[in-house]
């Protein structure tokens, strides 16, 4: 396992970061417990000193962790509030990379590509999705390209197709029916 692929490995809960001036999980998620659509700033968000309710903010805001924060192998400068994505894994088979609206290509620099990329092809192989969501557009990443899903896919199941042929293996996805086991909110 190369030191990318371990940046986003499954994490250990404890926080060995803390959040510091990143408040970016506030915008990008949905929570039901305050009507607060994905993409906008929760009302309790207060840029730069934090959450105004941090001591009796509700359990799926307190639970919440993304991989920069618990993974002491995710780069430093990957920072959410800095590249403008986080990364953080909804379900035992599918990592999320969330990304920042106002800078939609954000994930696709040099910088971040690559190391994305390469993870993306060595969890294919064990059956788990990297799916980068931007507002309600889904981008698979596959190990040979990357599947533009658009908003087709919002709301249901995104199922990974593993071939082997004469060629080798080959991957491709499919829609699926409503995704039922969908987080409505970060686990």
């Amino acid at each position: 396992m190369t030191t990318h692929e371990a940046a986003i490995a499954p994490a250990t809960p404890p926080v060995i970061r803390e959040c510091g001036s990143c408040m970016l999980c506030c915008k990008l998620f949905p929570v039901k417990h305050f009507d607060k659509p994905a993409g906008k700033w929760c009302v309790h968000a207060k840029p730069g000193s934090g959450c105004a309710i941090h001591e009796t903010r509700p359990n799926v805001c307190r639970s919440f962790q993304c991989e920069w924060t618990t993974n002491a192998l995710m780069p430093a400068d990957w920072q959410p509030d800095k590249a403008k994505f986080f990364i953080f894994r909804s379900r035992p088979n599918q990592y999320d990379i969330l990304v920042e609206s106002g800078a939609p290509h954000s994930w696709r620099s040099e910088k971040y590509y690559a190391p994305i990329k390469q993870i993306a092809a060595s969890y294919a192989d064990q059956g788990v999705l990297v799916i980068v969501s931007i507002g309600s557009k889904r981008i698979v990443l596959l190990p040979d390209r990357d599947v533009d899903l658009g908003t087709r896919a919002e709301g249901k199941e995104i199922i990974l197709i593993r071939e082997t042929g004469p060629q080798g293996v080959r991957y491709d996805v499919e829609i699926g029916g409503e995704d039922k086991n969908a987080p409505q909110e970060p686990v």
